[in-house]
């Protein structure tokens, strides 16, 4: 397919931004795909779903939602929620009356969106909305994580636990106009992304390389979004999270501390003084392995 990056012409094979499903094989190189010319070898390639081919019942059973005002929610990555292990964790989860499990992003990414040597681990980098990540999934068909996905929703919602997900929509691992062109930016560079007013560099509003052209209001916090019919407790307000600033950073440093990410404590941006912090919504568990929550991979 004849795309279009900026003002250059590519032929590219793109993937569908609305594929349920996408196979990444053995074959993929991000490095390669950026390159010009032909990039069927490396590519992701979107597979077809057949959604009436699964048996939806019980995906919401009576009592979901859970009431928010008592609303305990577990923030976990997906990874942690394969078919073998998900059964084994809910009684837990159950023994400490969570009712909501928030996943961090499930959409497929590209793990080799990072500098050299490292893995984009967390998932911030996503390639395709509709589709749930490959590399979470316990088997190698690539449809295996569509029902897989759909089996451990079903399996929270049967023990009355909501399941709540984080998205990324506010930029793609296209990155800015060095990455690789992947999807949007070869079927519609204009359309998709803010552009600066060159028409060659993406607005970077973002700090991860592009912004998506999605000029929509966001819901939020009622002292920002005034709206009359929303309380408080409609929205979930965090302290300190994952994305470079932990609340070991809060209580000890005035600025960032990720260098682990081998991009100069970004992406993002940052005050330079936090000031105070103040507990307001629902409050929510922070699920990890180690203090911190640091790994060897980027944000």
């Amino acid at each position: 397919m004849t795309g279009e990056q900026g003002n250059t012409g590519v032929e590219k094979v793109l993937l569908d931004p609305y594929a349920r499903a996408v196979a990444v094989g053995a074959n993929y190189a991000r490095e390669a795909v950026a390159r010009p010319g032909d990039n069927c070898a490396h590519a992701m390639k979107g597979m077809v779903v057949y959604p009436s081919a699964y048996d939806k019942a019980l995906f919401a059973p009576a009592g979901l939602p859970n009431p928010v005002a008592r609303a305990w929610i577990w923030r976990s990555r997906p990874s942690e929620w394969d078919k073998c292990d998900c059964p084994k964790k809910i009684p837990y989860l159950q023994s400490l009356e969570v009712t909501a499990v928030e996943l961090l992003p499930v959409q497929q990414f590209d793990e080799q969106d990072a500098p050299p040597g490292l893995t984009n681990y967390w998932g911030y980098s996503p390639v395709a909305f509709f589709a749930p990540h490959q590399g979470y999934c316990s088997c190698s068909d690539p449809l295996g994580p569509v029902n897989e996905f759909r089996d451990m929703v079903k399996a929270l919602h049967r023990a009355g636990i909501e399941v709540i997900l984080d998205v990324v929509f506010n930029h793609t691992a296209e990155r800015d106009h060095t990455g690789p062109v992947l999807s949007f930016r070869g079927l519609e560079n204009r359309a998709y992304y803010i552009l600066e007013a060159n028409r060659a560099s993406y607005a970077n509003y973002s700090g991860c390389g592009n912004t998506v052209n999605a000029n929509h209001s966001i819901a939020g916090s009622p002292d920002l979004y005034r709206q009359p019919d929303r309380e408080p407790n409609r929205s979930t307000n965090f302290v300190t999270c994952h994305d470079g600033f932990t609340l070991n950073d809060l209580v000890s440093y005035n600025e960032k501390h990720n260098e682990a990410n081998a991009k100069t404590t970004t992406p993002g941006r940052m005050p330079t003084s936090v000031g105070t912090a103040t507990w307001r919504g629902r409050p929510m568990i922070w699920r990890w392995r180690r203090c911190g929550c640091g790994r060897s991979g980027t944000t």
